[in-house]
């Protein structure tokens, strides 16, 4: 009786995970929350952003690529030309795995005018 209660248990999480799988687009809009988010962004004035926001959004339809794996999904992107996954998806939930902060256009400015 046990094992058919671990048996029926295990089959309906299964179950549940193909369910509520995210999508493509759940990745996105995680990912695009993050980088609006991040402190790069906050540093912009309202206009820069709302120009920003269009770009952003071609930006991550032609850039982020969603692998759906039947009970979850996993995003990934190029991280100064290197492939990156970027956020891992479950029970329709979107785990970031980057931080965008480490990578924000200014800083790289530093970095080049420091050189």
């Amino acid at each position: 009786m046990k094992k058919i209660i671990v048996l029926v248990s295990f089959v309906v999480i299964l179950l549940a995970m193909v369910i509520t799988c995210p999508t493509p687009q759940d990745h996105r809009e995680t990912i695009k929350s993050a980088v609006l988010s991040s402190q790069y962004m906050k540093e912009q004035n309202a206009l820069m952003v709302l120009l920003e926001v269009p770009m952003l959004d071609q930006l991550l339809n032609r850039e982020v690529k969603t692998n759906d794996y039947f009970f979850f999904s996993i995003s990934k992107t190029k991280v100064e030309n290197k492939p990156r996954i970027v956020s891992f998806g479950v029970f329709k939930h979107v785990f970031l795995l980057f931080d965008f902060d480490k990578f924000s256009p200014k800083k790289d400015n530093v970095k080049a005018t420091n050189n």
